[in-house]
């Protein structure tokens, strides 16, 4: 645990409540968790996003087009992802930085 916080910056004690869900990640953290994995840890199979991607393009007041292209899909890929589509591995991580920009605590 102590080399894994090292590599993260962080502390045993801040690796075991992200475990237990008792502190929320910081953006700069996820991106640091992502580097040393070598991957997105989330199991999109056991989560749906629509109801989350629909918010944060309410919350963002953007478009659907102008959603896709921040995210980099297409617009029917979009629409499909709001619809209950699970999002594709590629896309996951630009999906997951997105949200957590407008949900996670700032800095």
């Amino acid at each position: 645990m102590a080399e894994l916080g090292r590599r993260l910056g962080v502390d045993g004690e801040t690796i075991a409540k992200w475990e237990f869900g008792s502190s929320p990640r910081r953006r700069r953290h996820r991106d640091a968790i992502y580097r040393v994995l070598g991957y997105c840890p989330v199991d999109v199979t056991t989560r749906s996003y629509a109801a989350e991607i629909r918010g944060w393009r309410a919350s963002t007041g953007l478009s659907q087009p102008k959603a896709a292209s921040a995210l980099g899909v297409s617009l029917s890929t979009l629409r499909r992802m709001e619809g209950g589509a699970v999002p594709a591995p590629a896309v996951l991580p630009q999906l997951l930085a997105a949200l957590e920009k407008a949900t996670l605590p700032a800095e």
